[in-house]
C-alpha cells in the first residue's frame, strides 16, 4: 500500500492485509482509472487538457494490460502503478497550464520516458517500445488545434470536448475481451501465451511428483526408483556415435599461436564441452555405484541426487552452462550441442568451416556471442583494420554485401517470431500462423563502419536475436527490411531466437 499522510503508518504495519488481482482488460483498466477521475476534475480545464488526460490513461492502461503477454510483449514484469498515472497526471496538467496553447510535447515525453515510466524499464528493448508508445501518444499529430487525425486505434476517436460523460462513452463502449492487435502485437501471440502457461504447468507437476525434502535420510531404493531413469538415459546418450565424447583429448586440440581466432574458439568450446561430459559421467558413475551398493555416499554425491530427486539440474553441471531447467533435457541438449561441435571441429581440420559453401547453425554453440566476436577479430586481421571499426550485418541476398566483405558466414535455422518473413520484408502474421517461423538462410559478416549497410535504416529495423524464445539472453542485433513505418515491428516485439527452449 502506499503512505497516506491521514492514515497512520503504524496502524498500516499493525493490520491484517488483504489484496486482490484487479480484473484484467483495457476496459476495466480505464473505468478504473476514470472511478478515481472526478467529473469536475476533467472538466475543470481545457479541452485538450481533457484530452491529453484521456489520452494518458490509455496509455498507462495499454503498457499494464500488456503485461498480459510476457515474455513478448515486455520481456519481464514492470510494476507499473497508479502513482506513475498521477504523476504524468500532474506534469501533464503543469505544461499545459503554462504552455497558452502552445504545449511542448517533447517536453512531455521525455518527462514520462525518463523520469516516470522509463525508471522501471531495464531492457532496451522493451525501452524502445515505451519510447514508441509515447511518441505515438504525445504528439501535435493526435494532440492539439493542428491535429490531423485524433483517433487511438481505428475505432477509437478521442472526443472533441472535456465533459466526463463523453470519455466514458468511449470506454463504455469498448470490448470486455481485448484484441492483441490494439496492442501492436502479432495477432497469433495466443499462441505464445498458451505455450508459455503449458510449460509453466508441465514444470510444476514435474516438482509435485517428487517431494524431496532438505536432508532427508537416504533410501537406496527410492532413490533408485527415481533415480535410474536418469542414469539409464545418459548410458544411452553416450553409447554409440555419443561414445566418442568419453574419448580423452588428442592432438587435434593443440592450439598454436597461428592459429587463427574462429578455429581457436571451435577447439576451445569442443574441449569444454568434452570435459563437462566427461565430468557428468564420472558424477553419476559414481551416483549408480551408491545406488547399486558399491560405494558410500558422499557429500557431493548427495548434493548431486538431491537436485536430481527434486528434478532441478545440479548446480554444479548449471554453473558450466546454463541449459534447459529440467535434467533429462539438459543433458539430451548437453550431448547434442557436443556432437554438433564435433562436426565443427571436423570442418576446421578440413579447413571448411568458413568456406563459402558451409552453412552454419549458431544454436549447436554454448556460447554463440563469442563466436560472433572471434569471427569480428578474425575479419579484424584479414581486413587490417581495429576491431572497434567494424559493425555486424546480415543480408538474405548476398549481393547486397560490400565487395570488400570478408568472411561472410551463412547460417541457417534462426526463428522469428511477431511477424512473417520470406527473405524479402517483413509482413503481419496471420492469426493461424505458427507462433515460431524458421527464416530463411542468411548471410552473416563483420564489415567496416564506414560501409554501407545491406539495407538503409531507413526501410529496415533492428531485431534483437535472443538464445531462446525466452528472451533471457541477447547474442546480438540484426537488420530485417521492412519498407515503411517500422514502429509498428517494435510495437510487436518482433525477435530473433537461435533456439526455441
Amino acid at each position: 500500500p502506499e503512505p497516506h499522510p491521514r492514515f497512520s503508518a503504524v496502524l498500516l504495519q499493525s493490520s491484517l492485509k488483504l489484496t486482490y488481482e484487479a480484473p484484467p482488460g483495457l476496459k476495466k483498466n480505464l473505468l478504473r482509472t476514470f472511478e478515481n477521475w472526478s467529473g469536475d476534475f476533467l472538466s475543470q480545464g481545457s479541452v485538450l487538457r481533457a484530452q491529453s488526460l484521456f489520452v494518458l490513461a490509455w496509455f498507462h492502461a495499454i503498457i499494464q494490460e500488456r503485461r498480459k503477454y510476457i515474455p513478448q510483449a515486455w520481456t519481464k514484469f514492470y510494476e507499473f502503478n497508479p502513482a506513475d498515472l498521477r504523476a504524468s497526471g500532474e506534469v501533464i496538467d503543469s505544461i499545459i497550464d503554462k504552455s497558452k496553447g502552445n504545449v511542448d510535447w517533447q517536453t512531455i515525453q521525455g518527462l514520462l520516458e525518463y523520469s516516470v515510466y522509463g525508471g522501471r524499464v531495464d531492457n532496451h528493448y522493451d525501452f524502445r517500445v515505451l519510447d514508441t508508445y509515447l511518441g505515438g501518444f504525445f504528439n501535435p499529430d493526435l494532440l492539439g488545434p493542428k491535429a490531423t487525425q485524433r483517433k487511438l486505434s481505428r475505432a477509437i476517436a478521442i472526443p472533441s470536448t472535456n465533459k466526463y460523460e463523453d470519455y466514458m462513452d468511449v470506454v463504455n463502449n469498448l470490448p470486455e475481451v481485448d484484441n492483441p492487435e490494439i496492442f501492436g502485437l502479432a495477432s497469433n501471440i495466443e499462441r505464445s501465451i498458451q505455450r508459455g502457461n503449458s510449460s509453466r504447468i508441465i514444470q510444476q507437476l514435474k516438482v509435485l511428483e517428487v517431494p524431496v525434502t532438505e536432508g532427508a535420510r537416504f533410501d537406496r531404493e527410492q532413490w533408485g526408483t527415481q533415480l535410474y531413469p536418469i542414469i539409464e538415459l545418459w548410458r544411452k546418450l553416450t553409447e554409440g556415435p555419443g561414445e566418442v565424447l568419453l574419448r580423452p583429448k588428442d592432438a587435434s586440440f593443440d592450439i598454436r599461436p597461428d592459429t587463427p581466432p574462429v578455429d581457436t574458439f571451435v577447439v576451445m568450446e569442443s574441449l569444454q564441452a568434452r570435459d563437462l561430459v566427461q565430468k557428468i559421467a564420472a558424477s553419476l558413475t559414481e551416483l549408480s555405484k551408491v545406488l547399486s551398493g558399491n560405494a558410500l555416499l558422499s557429500p557431493q554425491i548427495a548434493t548431486l541426487g538431491q537436485a536430481l530427486l527434486r528434478g532441478n539440474v545440479p548446480m554444479e553441471w548449471s554453473d558450466k552452462w546454463e541449459g534447459p531447467e529440467t535434467p533429462f533435457q539438459w543433458l539430451k541438449d548437453l550431448v547434442a550441442k557436443a556432437m554438433s561441435l564435433e562436426g565443427w571441429r571436423a570442418k576446421v581440420r578440413e579447413g571448411s568451416l568458413l568456406n563459402k559453401n558451409s552453412v552454419l547453425n549458431l544454436s549447436e554453440l554454448f556460447r554463440p556471442d563469442t563466436f560472433l566476436n572471434a569471427l569480428r577479430q578474425q575479419t579484424a586481421r584479414l581486413a587490417k583494420r581495429p576491431i572497434d571499426g567494424l559493425k555486424l550485418v546480415c543480408s538474405w541476398d548476398i549481393t547486397l554485401l560490400p565487395p570488400t566483405t570478408q568472411l561472410p558466414v551463412q547460417v541457417e535455422g534462426l526463428l522469428l517470431q511477431g511477424c512473417s518473413f520470406d527473405g524479402s520484408q517483413l509482413t503481419d502474421a496471420t492469426s493461424d500462423a505458427s507462433e515460431l517461423v524458421t527464416v530463411p538462410k542468411c548471410t552473416i559478416a563483420w564489415i567496416s563502419t564506414e560501409e554501407r549497410e545491406p539495407y538503409s535504416p531507413a526501410n529496415s529495423v533492428p531485431v534483437p536475436l535472443y538464445s531462446t524464445a525466452s528472451r533471457e539472453k541477447i547474442v546480438s542485433e540484426l537488420m530485417l527490411p521492412c519498407p515503411g513505418d517500422r514502429s509498428k515491428w517494435v510495437l510487436a516485439a518482433v525477435a530473433l531466437f537461435l533456439s526455441e527452449d
